[in-house]
């Protein structure tokens, strides 16, 4: 029985798809985590991917080679995260990562990373070979001991920091890094 409720568990916190963690359980580890990062005053990163020019993809080739794509950007992504950090499918064709204790400059290059191999490894569909880029917004909370933590205002400002910062990667023409910064104690 034990052993079941294990695997409900997993069941109802990953992505069928990919694998990766699930957006319902990403919310709850990002409130952990910044429960944390108040708790210990280090930062936190998140970074929010989109891939790139995903609805051509599905329209040209179909929705079983957009899969093929998720698969491998979440395969790209999971073998590249450290062990403390955290990677989901968060919606559609975006991904989550958890950057814990991770500040801005840390972030940003762990970002251009992920952006560099991502593209590196394109996805091949019968005869044609799909490039896989993807746009990438990073936020940072930095506390200080000074900062009024407020779970929900952060989890909605980290959230919403980086969503802005996503117009601005794809108004720059995609497959590029923005930062967007919350001020301490905002």
């Amino acid at each position: 029985l034990v052993l079941k409720e294990k695997k409900i568990l997993e069941l109802s916190r990953t992505d069928a798809l990919t694998g990766l963690w699930n957006r319902r359980y990403l919310n709850e580890l990002l409130a952990h985590e910044i429960a944390l990062t108040y708790r210990d005053l280090y930062p936190l990163s998140v970074i929010i991917v989109d891939l790139d020019c995903f609805k051509i993809i599905n329209d040209t080739y179909g929705h079983a080679a957009g899969d093929q794509v998720l698969m491998r950007a979440a395969e790209v992504l999971k073998q590249n995260v450290r062990a403390i950090d955290c990677v989901g499918r968060f919606g559609g064709e975006e991904f989550l990562i958890i950057l814990s204790n991770c500040d801005e400059q840390e972030a940003k290059e762990v970002a251009n990373r992920y952006r560099s191999m991502l593209e590196k490894h394109p996805v091949q569909i019968g005869d044609d070979v799909i490039y896989v880029t993807g746009s990438f917004r990073v936020t940072t909370i930095s506390p200080s001991n000074t900062s009024q933590f407020d779970l929900q205002r952060d989890l909605g400002q980290l959230i919403n920091m980086a969503d802005k910062a996503l117009y601005d990667a794809k108004n720059q023409g995609c497959n590029c890094v923005k930062f967007l910064a919350i001020s301490d104690g905002a």
